[in-house]
This record gives C-alpha cells, structure tokens and sequence, in this order.
C-alpha cells in the first residue's frame, strides 16, 4: 500500500468512526452491535443466488 493511499484509508476510517460515535451518542452498545448484525442480515438477504 503505497502511503498516499495508507493516509486515504485511515482518513476515510477516521471519518466512519466519527460518524459511528455520533450515532452511538444514543446507544448502548449492544443495541449498537444488534443494529449493524440486523443491517448486515438485511445486505445478505438481498443478495441473490443465480444459478
């Protein structure tokens, strides 16, 4: 990873968490955790199998 794109990536990170700590400024944790597992189960059950 060259280092301009390393200082991308952690920029792009900082800025997720950041968005991440605002919307957790309401929540607990474990309503955090349930909330991105119920997210990821919505992405995966979109996804369609073609055979």
């Amino acid at each position: 990873m060259t280092d301009k794109a390393r200082k991308r990536w952690i920029q792009n990170y900082e800025e997720y968490i950041t968005k991440e700590r605002k919307l957790l400024d309401g929540l607990s944790w474990r309503r955090y955790i349930f909330r991105e597992i119920e997210q990821f189960a919505d992405t995966v059950g979109k996804i369609q199998i073609v055979a």
